[in-house]
């Protein structure tokens, strides 16, 4: 009878360790079936937002905005973007503000040929400052995903 008592507490122990790592299968599989319904749409919308934000402000308090305007020549915006991740790709426009549909500079990352259907924007106000003068200038940042 001591060996029947022994055989019987193993056989609870193995299905109880059965259950358990039946329900744990269980469980793992239902996580990824869910997260692989979570669409990244929303999560790359929302890197292409910070990207033109973040890249309208590195632009800006760099002073590669105002050393471009000053020398009217877009080589320092191209030599920025050049250092950007190579799956996004910018559209850099600098606008004055008496004519927003005209930029005075323009350049596009090299590389990158056409717009996604999904792009984003910043626009950035910044001052350029001559001898005796202040100007106000606008620089739009169009970026997308290759």
């Amino acid at each position: 009878m001591k060996i029947s008592k022994k055989n019987s507490k193993g056989f609870l122990i193995s299905a109880d360790s059965f259950l358990a790592l039946t329900l744990l299968f269980v469980f793992i599989l239902f996580s990824f079936f869910y997260i692989s319904k979570t669409s990244s749409d929303s999560w790359n919308e929302l890197d292409l937002i910070t990207a033109a934000r973040d890249e309208s402000a590195v632009l800006e308090k760099s002073g590669v905005l105002e050393s471009s305007v000053k020398s009217s020549s877009s080589d320092l915006i191209l030599e920025y973007l050049s250092s950007t991740p190579h799956n996004y790709c910018y559209d850099v426009g600098i606008f004055s503000p008496t004519n927003l549909s005209l930029p005075i500079i323009s350049v596009k990352k090299s590389g990158c040929f056409s717009s996604s259907e999904k792009v984003s924007s910043a626009e950035r106000t910044f001052m350029v400052v001559n001898d005796s003068s202040v100007d106000f200038y606008i620089a739009r940042i169009l970026v997308w995903i290759k």
